[in-house]
């Protein structure tokens, strides 16, 4: 047998065993695609375009929301999110609080933390105030909105609007009643005046305004070593603080957190580093005297005063 180019034809042994020719030709075969490759490409499909962490959440809490007049409460603002895959965090809203009307802003505390959860990773970042009323009544802390970016699309976040009712001081503590109702007079009024000079003296008592300059630590020292009140005279070493910071520009902006200032002071006001560590080492322990549960030491506001000194 020949081709017809007239070379043999190629046979193969089995065709010779089975006394056959040449194979005969079979149709072209087309492969299908598996339906599991389908599948595992639209499940590949649809990962990819998910977002790889879920919408943060935004919570407020605010405590106490009665109080009286010098007394302060503790605003907490709690951000959460989490992750649905690997990949890049979306950047974080930034919880500085604004200036609120009819509250002064004590002071600030943030931490972040990042755990895992059965959902995936859970970013935490709290940020907690003290604000203390200025005025008795009804008061409200507005609607408060942060904005972030997702994807490079700006997206916000709101809290709700809460109300505080702050009860008046009293003055007194209360109108005093004889038999049907009369009101005391006279004499009774001297004797409790007198007793009310012998009381110790209030914890909400309002600060005394200090000179925002070294002339006000020794101030401030001369009132400790006189026997004052300890926690009056913390918020006011701490109110006589904020105010050299925004006269230095050492606050990048008006309630700026511990965090900022420190971060103002190391990248942008040139301050000496011995400054620096004293300033840094004044409000981490002015934080851990507002936080603590115990009550305030002189020796703590003495250190505190020290650490002021150096950078006064």
């Amino acid at each position: 047998m020949s081709g017809s180019a007239g070379w043999p034809e190629k046979v193969f042994p089995e065709q010779i065993a089975r006394g056959g020719g040449a194979p005969k030709a079979l149709p072209p075969r087309v492969l299908s695609r598996p339906c599991w490759l389908v599948f595992s490409l639209s499940l590949l499909f649809w990962l990819l375009t998910l977002p790889l962490w879920g919408k943060p959440e935004l919570q407020l809490e605010v405590t106490p929301r009665e109080l009286k007049l010098g007394e302060t409460l503790e605003l907490n603002l709690n951000l959460t999110q989490i992750a649905n895959a690997q990949g890049m965090m979306v950047e974080a809203p930034s919880l500085a609080l604004p200036k609120l009307a009819g509250f002064e802003i004590l002071s600030q505390q943030s931490s972040s933390s990042m755990v895992s959860s059965g959902q995936g990773l859970r970013m935490l970042i709290q940020a907690q105030y003290r604000l203390r009323p200025l005025r008795s009544g009804e008061l409200t802390i507005p609607s408060l909105t942060f904005n972030y970016l997702e994807n490079g699309q700006e997206q916000e976040l709101m809290t709700q609007a809460v109300s505080i009712q702050v009860k008046g001081s009293g003055g007194v503590g209360g109108l005093i009643w004889l038999g049907g109702g009369l009101l005391l007079s006279g004499g009774i009024w001297l004797l409790w005046r007198q007793r009310r000079g012998q009381r110790p003296p209030m914890q909400a008592a309002e600060p005394v305004s200090v000179p925002v300059s070294a002339s006000g630590l020794e101030i401030l020292a001369e009132r400790l070593e006189a026997g004052e009140d300890l926690l009056l005279l913390f918020e006011d070493l701490y109110t006589w603080f904020k105010d050299l910071a925004t006269r230095r520009g050492w606050a990048p902006a008006q309630g700026a957190t511990h965090q900022e200032i420190l971060n103002h002071l190391r990248f942008e006001s040139g301050l000496p580093a011995a400054k620096q560590e004293a300033i840094t080492a004044f409000l981490n322990e002015s934080d851990q005297l507002r936080y603590a549960n115990r009550n305030i030491e002189a020796t703590a506001l003495r250190h505190l005063l020290a650490l002021a000194r150096q950078f006064a």
